[in-house]
């Protein structure tokens, strides 16, 4: 990735307990906030897939803020098949649903691939990384909770006078 090519572009994770390869795609844009103060994220994607192309996905996170084809904006799509979803839903892949993940405010984070990832032994970790994965989810929900407050003070000052009030 450069300055004049920001293409995301698969990368190759380290080899699970079977020794399976798997592909990773991170992309995410950015942009200030309606009052120019901070950034916030206008889309993002994570994709795994077996092939660095990309041809051959199995999932994918993605994110669109203000997305406009009544979907959600934060969903999981998963690449695969099951007989008995097609009994159910013939003309709708399970490849083709839009999982909703947690909404705008408290969506599916990069840690949260990571951490699946490493559970599932789809890669080998490195030492520390469980704890390096839980900081920077911690990070990311303070800032997100920030964020949820800075949108509505009045819910945050009604929980905290209830809180004084022994509520």
């Amino acid at each position: 990735m450069t300055k004049q090519d920001v293409t995301a572009r698969a990368f190759r994770l380290n080899r699970g307990a079977d020794g399976q390869t798997i592909w990773m795609l991170v992309s995410y844009r950015l942009a200030p906030d309606e009052e120019h103060e901070y950034l916030q994220v206008n889309s993002s994607v994570i994709a795994l897939t077996a092939d660095e192309g990309g041809a051959s996905e199995l999932l994918h996170f993605d994110y669109e803020r203000d997305k406009a084809d009544n979907y959600p904006e934060a969903h999981l799509q998963v690449v695969a098949t099951s007989p008995a979803w097609e009994a159910v839903s013939p003309n709708r892949s399970l490849g083709r649903l839009h999982l909703p993940v947690g909404g705008r405010r408290f969506r599916f984070t990069l840690e949260d691939v990571a951490e699946f990832l490493l559970r599932e032994e789809f890669v080998t970790p490195s030492s520390g990384a469980s704890s390096v994965i839980d900081q920077h989810r911690a990070e990311f929900e303070r800032n997100q909770l920030c964020a949820a407050i800075r949108r509505d003070p009045e819910t945050a000052r009604e929980f905290l006078n209830s809180l004084e009030s022994g509520g």
